[in-house]
């Protein structure tokens, strides 16, 4: 079995999406139409991400994702980069 079902109320709950493309972007629109509070890091974001900019709901950085950004504070992360290093 490659994949694990799990279920996550995500509703309030503070997550990461490393990266700024298409798989970035569905990723966002899920977890935002769940309420889940979204900070997105990626140097560059397609136009779609950048459209949605910063809100009450998401905050854009546009920089370069560093260890110390992987902490406690977030219940739920998603890489969604082509970065095999980062991925892992």
């Amino acid at each position: 079995m490659d994949n694990l079902p799990i279920a996550i109320k995500l509703n309030k709950i503070k997550c990461l999406v490393i990266g700024g493309g298409n798989t970035a972007l569905e990723k966002i629109n899920k977890l935002l139409s769940f309420n889940a509070s979204i900070d997105v890091i990626t140097k560059e974001a397609c136009a779609d991400i950048e459209n949605l900019g910063n809100t009450n709901q998401i905050h854009l950085s546009r920089r370069a994702v560093h260890k110390s950004d992987i902490n406690n504070q977030y219940q739920l992360i998603f890489s969604a980069t082509n970065n095999i290093a980062l991925t892992q």
